[in-house]
């Protein structure tokens, strides 16, 4: 019976899955629209050693996004089952700004330049970072470990299908920082894709 409800549970996922991936796919190639919403979600059956079965909700976001004009993109992305921080050490308020991934505008200056404003992915290295983060069920350290979100000004140049990214943002380890500057502290990244 164990090996059934595994099988059912396994072609289930799989299921699931590739119509996830075929409605991403869909949405991609769709022409853009000035308001688009979507609900996020991830949902994960839990088993354990200890006897601890059941589904659980890992990830629900709610995203808007859209272009106002040809070349001027805004997107949001909030986490609504965030719970970052304890309730002694930050606000309820500070708590959501935290949950909110995305919040920029993004402008496109010509063919080859687009710039990008607001609360956005730091450019990492890592596999992660190309993927949703709630695709990923087991990251590398550095994923882990480190913050992925930054407020801060992106400008990339685009070339032969080359993409060359320079940003610069918030620090988010002001504490390396000497202590008259860790409130000032910017951290600046440079990524290649190709």
């Amino acid at each position: 019976m164990k090996r059934l409800l595994w099988v059912c549970l396994t072609v289930l996922g799989t299921v699931a899955q590739a119509m996830a991936q075929e409605l991403e796919q869909q949405q991609e190639t769709e022409k853009a629209k000035l308001l688009n919403v979507v609900l996020d979600t991830r949902y994960d059956f839990k088993s354990d050693l200890d006897n601890e079965h059941g589904f659980r909700v890992n990830n629900l976001k709610l995203i808007v996004d859209g272009e106002v004009i040809p070349g001027l993109r805004y997107r949001i992305r909030q986490r609504l089952n965030s719970r970052q921080g304890s309730a002694d050490t930050e606000s309820h308020r500070e708590n959501y700004i935290k949950a909110m991934d995305h919040a920029y505008v993004e402008i496109d200056a010509g063919t080859n330049f687009t710039f990008r404003a607001g609360k956005q992915n730091i450019l990492f290295g890592t596999f992660e970072f190309d993927r949703r983060p709630f695709t990923i069920y087991l990251p590398s350290m550095n994923y882990d470990d480190l913050d992925s979100y930054t407020i801060g000004v992106n400008t990339a140049y685009t070339y032969k299908k080359q993409i060359f990214n320079v940003q610069i943002g918030n620090s988010t380890y002001p504490h390396y920082a000497e202590k008259e500057f860790a409130k000032k502290a910017f951290a600046v990244n440079f990524r290649w894709e190709g």
